[in-house]
């Protein structure tokens, strides 16, 4: 193989990829990428067997081929301000020129590198509408490693007429329906969220194509695709635990709220005393001393008046990413979720603390 990077573009793959592959694993072939060069483009790709990137990159070849190099010594050499690097096999090692510097790498074995999945695409989508709605529920999706494993992603289900996006940890659930034709059922794992809300960034296109196997999600756009390993397991009825009935009501600029929160962001939980008003108020031991904060929000108050305790950073994570005004919707008890609803086709269900 004999290749020529242009830096910029290579340099860019190799970020993205950077997200992916496992450099801290046992297995070394987890800490390689492989280099695939043929006429007109080089194809780049690196998994840690969760998620599988593949990256395509204008070149000009001279002598097509492929090798497998280890991606963390690999990125170190290809910096600079050098605009072209230049590739070449030499023996059992590859050459990385970049400039008027000459490198050596050792080169794995490709037949030892992972065998990627086939991927097979049944629809295609927005990037625009799935990049939004990914970083609009996915905060609420489980991240720790027990019982909620089922939850552990982004979930979207389509009904034909319209897709619903979902995420859950068992304590909080974000909601966000989008009115478009669509009808496959499709989970996009936490642990590719952030490398997939990249890449969604970076496309140009106006669509991407999806599709499933029985053990992959897969989402390509110009010149990438990702395959995602997803859990067997169907997931949970998620419209059996949304509240239909309110008692209480209290409208409120999402930005005041996100405001006041910041002075509760050292805490494990904030009060808010909803009478005429809102106010959020939390108490701490500190040194044998007794502390207390208190901060008013503006809001309109509808209904019955509660306090009713929380976790702050659980409602600072929907207020931080949001503007507009959010309805608060109270069931009336610390054993019903709060709706916070910025419209009828988005809201985030957030579980109460129980009050000491």
């Amino acid at each position: 193989m004999r290749v020529v990077f242009n830096k910029q573009s290579l340099n860019k793959a190799l970020e993205v990829l950077n997200r992916v592959v496992d450099k801290r694993s046992a297995l070394p072939q987890l800490g390689w990428i492989k280099v695939a060069s043929i006429n007109g483009y080089s194809q780049l790709q690196g998994t840690d067997l969760e998620k599988y990137l593949t990256v395509r990159v204008p070149s000009s070849t001279e002598s097509a081929g492929e090798v497998c190099v280890a991606m963390r010594e690999f990125a170190k050499l290809v910096k600079g301000k050098e605009r072209e690097v230049l590739l070449w096999e030499e023996g059992d090692k590859l050459v990385v020129e970049v400039g008027s510097v000459r490198s050596k790498l050792s080169m794995g074995s490709v037949e030892k590198f992972p065998e990627f999945p086939v991927p097979t695409y049944n629809a295609v989508f927005s990037t625009k509408l799935l990049r939004d709605a990914i970083e609009k529920v996915g905060f609420a999706a489980a991240t720790k490693d027990d019982y909620r494993d089922r939850l552990k992603c982004v979930f979207m289900d389509g009904e034909g007429n319209g897709v619903n996006f979902v995420a859950s940890d068992g304590y909080r659930l974000a909601f966000l329906r989008v009115e478009v034709p669509f009808d496959m059922r499709l989970k996009f794992p936490q642990s590719g969220l952030k490398v997939l809300t990249e890449l969604l960034k970076r496309e140009k296109a106006d669509v991407v194509k999806l599709g499933k196997s029985e053990n992959f999600v897969f989402i390509a756009g110009t010149d990438w695709e990702i395959a995602l390993r997803v859990l067997e397991w169907e997931y949970p009825d998620y419209k059996a635990v949304v509240p239909s009935e309110f008692k209480t009501r209290v409208l409120v600029d999402i930005k005041d709220l996100d405001s006041a929160l910041e002075n509760f962001s050292s805490l494990e939980t904030v009060v808010f005393h909803i009478g005429e008003g809102l106010k959020l108020r939390a108490s701490w031991s500190e040194y044998g001393e007794e502390n207390e904060i208190e901060a008013q929000v503006p809001a309109k108050v509808e209904g019955e008046g509660l306090d009713i305790a929380f976790n702050p950073k659980f409602i600072k994570q929907f207020t931080e990413i949001n503007e507009g005004t959010v309805e608060m919707l109270f069931v009336g008890d610390e054993d019903y979720p709060v709706m916070l609803k910025l419209r009828d086709a988005y809201f985030y269900l957030v579980m109460p603390r129980r009050m000491r």
